[in-house]
């Protein structure tokens, strides 16, 4: 017996188009895997530079702890104000001191770099190192300039050279 095969020409070009569709899935499969590993790796970057930025607002912090264990009232800003950060490399480092009483300081240590995209990365710790000593011994000298300009226009109270004994 002899068997033969009928086809169907209405269904021929039916297979084509089902292959085309499927080529057309893998390819977009394929470009959104590609995308992610793009973008996967962009994010390892800024976790990564976020970590070194870490790092060194953290050992600001530590040395400014560490100062002030050895002298609480030479522990002062950084940089010296009115420059507001210092470079090193593409991090950008600032060490704000302030004073909150005799026996406190707000210490908050910043750094900023430049991110993908045209963003800013930054870290900042803020934390309170108080002088435990001091407020022991009734110490209460300031290191910190209060006068806003400085030395250059010295704020002058009254005095009487009488009272001097001149």
């Amino acid at each position: 017996m002899k068997v033969k095969l009928i086809y169907n020409n209405s269904e021929a070009g039916f297979s084509t188009l089902e292959i085309l569709i499927a080529c057309m899935l893998i390819v977009l499969a394929i470009t959104a895997v590609v995308g992610l590993v793009f973008t996967s790796q962009s994010l390892t970057q800024d976790a990564e530079t976020q970590g070194v930025g870490l790092q060194k607002a953290t050992r600001m912090y530590e040395d400014a702890r560490a100062a002030a264990a050895q002298d609480f009232n030479g522990l002062n800003p950084l940089p010296v104000p009115p420059a507001n950060f210092t470079a090193e490399g593409a991090y950008q480092k600032n060490l704000a001191v302030t004073m909150v009483d005799p026996y406190t300081k707000k210490v908050t240590s910043t750094v900023r770099w430049p991110a993908e995209g045209g963003r800013r990365g930054r870290v900042e710790l803020v934390s309170l190192i108080t002088n435990s000593e001091g407020y022991r011994n009734g110490y209460t000298c300031n290191s910190v300039v209060s006068n806003p300009t400085g030395w250059k226009t010295p704020r002058v109270y009254g005095w009487n050279l009488g009272q001097l004994g001149v």
